[in-house]
């Protein structure tokens, strides 16, 4: 089994078209929200299953996510609760990040996916409308983009290779 658990506009619809790529053992992914997950009754098995399956998670910077959710009228409040509850329980699980917002090191992330996965993937970036193109959120320098917690863009750059 593969979970693909995310915090909203983090980048889920393309993580899972790129696992997608991998045939058959692409289309076992189950993605999900944190803010989907109900930890209280397991739905379908999160975050128990976590321990014993692959687990692949999508971010982009916290700045950028946060324009995604302001441009869509989402509370701020929903941003944070997702952001720490990922942190908490979903981060220490996770077996693979995808920075969709690094060029520098999403190309290598995405070939250890499909090492994880025993399939080569060749990654699609182009944008599309799944991709945060209808709200033009995909491209915005992190500058032009609300300021989110520096705990959380601590975090992202923590959980890559690259230094801020």
């Amino acid at each position: 089994m593969i979970y693909l658990p995310s915090i909203m506009h983090s980048g889920t619809h393309l993580l899972r078209a790129l696992i997608l790529r991998c045939g058959p053992q692409g289309r076992d992914a189950h993605s999900l929200h944190v803010n989907e997950i109900d930890y209280n009754t397991g739905d379908i098995g999160w975050p128990d299953n976590f321990k014993n399956n692959l687990v692949i998670a999508p971010l982009r910077h916290p700045s950028r996510m946060l324009a995604s959710f302001e441009s869509r009228e989402l509370e701020y409040n929903e941003f944070k609760q997702q952001w720490d509850e990922f942190i908490e329980r979903v981060h220490p699980f996770v077996n693979q990040y995808l920075h969709i917002d690094m060029p520098i090191v999403r190309d290598q992330e995405v070939a250890k996916i499909g090492k994880l996965l025993d399939c080569e993937i060749v990654p699609d970036w182009s944008v599309n409308i799944k991709s945060g193109s209808m709200r033009g959120n995909h491209s915005r320098a992190i500058n032009e983009c609300p300021k989110a917690p520096k705990e959380y863009i601590n975090f992202y750059y923590k959980t890559s290779d690259v230094s801020q």
